[in-house]
C-alpha cells in the first residue's frame, strides 16, 4: 500500500487480472499518480478491476483518468472495469454519464 496526501491504493495481481484498489478522496492533486497507476494495470494485464468501494470524493480529473484507462484498455482488446462506487462517487458517474461505461464489462473485441 502507498500513501498519498489524500488517498491511498493497494494492488493485487492474479493470473491476468489486476485489482486496483483506491481509498480516499482523489482530485487533481493525485491524478497524475493514478494515472500512472491505471495506466500500467492496463499495459500488465487482460483484466482490469478498480475497486473505489472506499473513495468518499473525485473530480473531474480522477474521471478523465478512468474513461482514459477505460479506453486504452479496450484499444489493446483488454477488460477494465471500476466496482463499488459508493453513493457520492456513483452519482458524480452517473451524472457526467460515464457509470455505464466504466462500471460494466465490455466484451473483448475480436
Amino acid at each position: 500500500m502507498n500513501t498519498n496526501l489524500t488517498w491511498q491504493y493497494q494492488i493485487r495481481t492474479d493470473a491476468g487480472h489486476r485489482i486496483v484498489t483506491l481509498s480516499g478522496e482523489i482530485d487533481m492533486i493525485g491524478v497524475e499518480r493514478l494515472q500512472e497507476l491505471l495506466q500500467d494495470a492496463v499495459r500488465s494485464a487482460e483484466l482490469v478491476t478498480v475497486d473505489i468501494a472506499g473513495v468518499g470524493f473525485i473530480d473531474s480529473t480522477v474521471i478523465s483518468a478512468l474513461v482514459a484507462a477505460r479506453n486504452a484498455a479496450h484499444r489493446i482488446g483488454r477488460r477494465f472495469t471500476v466496482i463499488n462506487p459508493a453513493t457520492h462517487v456513483r452519482r458524480v458517474l452517473h451524472m457526467t454519464g460515464v457509470l455505464d461505461n466504466l462500471t460494466i464489462p465490455h466484451p473483448r473485441r475480436p
